[in-house]
């Protein structure tokens, strides 16, 4: 069992290590690098639109933005009083609870 263990270890690492490739300096590699550098897909375009956004990341954020928007109508006006940072910071505490509500709810009903 421990040589199993063992060898997936080694075939994981090995497979792996492409993921993490740290450079001291540009075009060196080191193990102790000071920076990380993790590998980029081949087409980093492909299926997004212009603003880096897939088809279905803009439904769920569509269907986030109805779900927050039907539990705290008046959350608008509040995020309107505040910061930018502090407005964002609100919202994302909003749609969590929302989310949650939503996923709760459901639980009960079945």
């Amino acid at each position: 069992m421990k040589k199993y263990l063992a060898l997936s270890l080694i075939l994981c690492g090995s497979a792996s290590s492409a993921q993490f490739i740290i450079s001291a300096f540009p075009g060196g590699t080191s193990s102790r690098g000071a920076s990380y550098q993790g590998t980029a897909p081949l087409n980093p375009t492909f299926g997004l639109n212009d603003d880096g956004i897939t088809p279905t990341m803009r439904r769920e954020r569509e269907t986030r933005a109805k779900l927050v928007d039907t539990m705290y109508p008046d959350l608008k006006n509040e995020l309107a009083r505040h910061s930018p940072s502090r407005a964002r910071m609100l919202y994302a505490v909003a749609e969590r609870k929302a989310i949650w509500a939503n996923i709760k709810a459901r639980q009960r009903s079945n």
